[in-house]
């Protein structure tokens, strides 16, 4: 397992400012805003600070259920790898994937297992057809075979 890129207290900071800021866009009815239109007190986090915080979730309370993405290594595109939206790695080594089939459909999907960084093993559908994301629920073990 590995350890968090902060803590505690830096994604409880993290989580209190974001909470502000959705709170003061729901009171202003709105999805967006410009940074010169929020009031001194409400600071967004950065996106870097949101995947920090999702990180740490991801290690110290490991979801039974999870929305990823899938993409290719950034040193070997021939390995696939499971990360969060802003590209931070969530996989132990490498996502091996299955074949690929259509779905009634018509898109293309293909399994997907791996094992998390918080050490749950993972598996899911990867959603290839329509982008480079995949839904996966924590499995009591990779299939036989599967390893890092």
């Amino acid at each position: 397992m590995h350890g968090s890129p902060i803590t505690k207290y830096q994604a409880a900071d993290i989580r209190a400012r974001d909470a502000a800021l959705h709170e003061w866009m729901r009171a202003n009815k709105t999805n967006s805003y410009k940074p010169k239109e929020l009031p001194a007190g409400i600071n967004p986090p950065t996106n870097e600070e949101r995947s920090q915080a999702e990180i740490f979730e991801f290690l110290h309370d490991p979801p039974k259920e999870y929305f990823c993405y899938i993409v290719r290594d950034k040193t070997d595109p021939n390995i696939w790898v499971a990360c969060n939206w802003p590209g931070a790695s969530l996989s132990e080594g490498r996502a091996v994937l299955g074949q690929v089939y259509r779905s009634n459909l018509g898109d293309k999907r293909r399994p997907v297992w791996f094992r998390g960084i918080n050490g749950v093993a993972y598996a899911g559908i990867f959603y290839c057809g329509a982008g480079n994301y995949a839904r996966v629920k924590a499995v009591k073990e990779l299939p036989c075979g599967i390893y890092r």
